[in-house]
């Protein structure tokens, strides 16, 4: 006994998967920049995306030194990779490396600005709830170290919750700054309210309090 509609219907789902998958938008990377402060949204996208797999990236700019310049007089280089592994469910690490270089008409070559060796990992402890860790080493000119520690929370679809910790050792005399911060969509996905404070060590108190009304319209233009 013969099924031609049958059949017809299971090469259409066939085509339409095999379609979806080659259209499919590569994983971002995760993000690990210790030396980079993180926005709210970089906090919202360790819930929202699904980050991963090998990443190279070079830009090459050439901006002028003054504004009277006429023309371009500088060269800035900066290539950056990545690499991450899937640990479990929940877990995923990454390693980052990062070079950027200037050239401008008084020196000769590109002069390196910036050369970064970082490692990060992710950890979803639920739907809701992930801790991220980051750490670099910045070898370019005085060496310098830097880690964070910072945990987010979405309690509710509309709000999310963050904490996190900034130093460049373990102990107490070695931490920079701890931040705390909040964000609320009072229309989904166009309309948010932030808040954010901050405290330092040596400082009584908090402090930079920081109230923020978001309009997304990158939405509408899709």
């Amino acid at each position: 006994m013969k099924f031609p509609a049958r059949k017809r219907i299971l090469m259409t789902i066939l085509m339409a998967g095999g379609t979806a998958a080659a259209w499919a938008a590569p994983p971002v990377p995760c993000r690990v920049a210790p030396f980079a402060d993180a926005g709210v949204s970089d906090r919202e996208a360790l819930l929202a995306k699904r980050c991963g797999g090998d990443n190279i990236d070079w830009k090459i700019e050439t901006p002028r030194a003054n504004p009277t310049d006429v023309g371009p007089s500088q060269l800035r280089s900066r290539v950056e990779t990545s690499t991450t592994e899937t640990l479990g469910s929940g877990l995923k690490t990454s390693l980052r490396m990062s070079w950027a270089g200037l050239r401008t008409e008084t020196e000769p070559g590109l002069r390196t600005e910036q050369a970064i060796v970082a490692a990060g990992a992710q950890v979803r402890l639920a739907d809701s709830w992930a801790l991220q860790m980051n750490l670099g080493r910045d070898v370019a000119g005085v060496p310098r170290n830097r880690a964070t520690l910072s945990s987010v929370w979405q309690p509710l679809r509309s709000g999310t919750l963050y904490a996190e910790w900034v130093g460049t050792g373990p102990s107490a005399s070695e931490t920079e700054v701890n931040r705390v911060g909040a964000r609320w969509w009072l229309v989904p996905r166009r309309l948010s309210f932030d808040l954010g404070t901050a405290q330092r060590p040596g400082v009584p108190g908090w402090e930079d309090p920081r109230f923020a009304v978001t309009w997304d319209i990158s939405n509408l233009l899709r």
